[in-house]
């Protein structure tokens, strides 16, 4: 590459040219040396995952709400169609987010979220930045939980500490935090079990690795953004379709 830069000096045009060489990785690469970077990759804007969250609140009109607060049961309805819509976890134990989360040095491929509706799957990583920017256009604040080899995510629940018996929450199956209370969820269940068992293997795991002393970090994508802005990247031709109402 060559950067030619011109500018005046006493009233004469000067001239200087530059020439250099630079690796240009792809618009998935990712190194994990600061995890907010995933930050990038969630799209709370996108047209089509707004879209597809005002067609999963059709699918849902009129159903029970079961004295769930309104946000939990968003985050539910949204992962009950993403259960139903043949997504599918796969991992790749040599160069996936387990092995390369570790190595902050190499670069990883993460998945931008309509890159996975299209690929019907994806690793931990790129699992819960379909999921979170679902929550986040859909007005939930989310999170990502990071632990040694893994990620999962995490959304506000909208419900305080003080509330929590009044909503039938327990302190072992959420993360208080800066006076919130945020409900962790393992993506890797999306296309196997419901919403509550992924709650529930979120939360048994974050407390197991706090147990060991590996002290897991929530840190959210609003936070995140104000480093690391969200891409606008739209594969073109895409048409994102909630499944029918008896499927979910």
């Amino acid at each position: 590459m060559e950067a030619v830069l011109t500018y005046m000096s006493n009233g004469q045009e000067q001239l200087v040219r530059k020439s250099g060489s630079f690796v240009l990785n792809s618009r998935n690469a990712i190194v994990w040396s600061d995890k907010r970077r995933m930050a990038s990759f969630i799209a709370p804007g996108n047209e089509l995952l707004v879209d597809y969250n005002k067609q999963s609140e059709q699918v849902f009109k009129g159903m029970p709400k079961y004295g769930l607060s309104r946000t939990i049961l968003k985050a539910g309805q949204l992962y009950t169609v993403l259960n139903r819509s043949g997504l599918t976890y796969s991992s790749d134990p040599n160069q996936g987010y387990a092995s390369l989360s570790l190595r902050t040095e190499m670069k990883d491929f993460l998945q931008f979220p309509l890159e996975t509706f299209i690929r019907k799957g994806g690793d931990c990583d790129d699992l819960v930045a379909l999921y979170a920017s679902l929550l986040e256009s859909g007005g939930v604040s989310a999170a990502y939980i990071d632990v040694p080899g893994h990620v999962m995510v995490a959304f506000d629940c909208g419900v305080k500490p003080s509330q929590m018996a009044e909503y039938g929450l327990s302190a072992n199956e959420v993360i208080i935090m800066s006076d919130k209370v945020w409900i962790p969820i393992e993506a890797t269940k999306i296309g196997t079990t419901g919403f509550f068992s992924a709650w529930k293997a979120a939360a048994d795991r974050y407390f197991r690795e706090l147990e060991a002393g590996h002290f897991p970090e929530l840190i959210p994508f609003s936070e995140a953004w104000n480093i690391y802005k969200p891409a606008a990247y739209q594969p073109k031709g895409l048409v994102l379709e909630v499944p029918s109402d008896e499927r979910v």
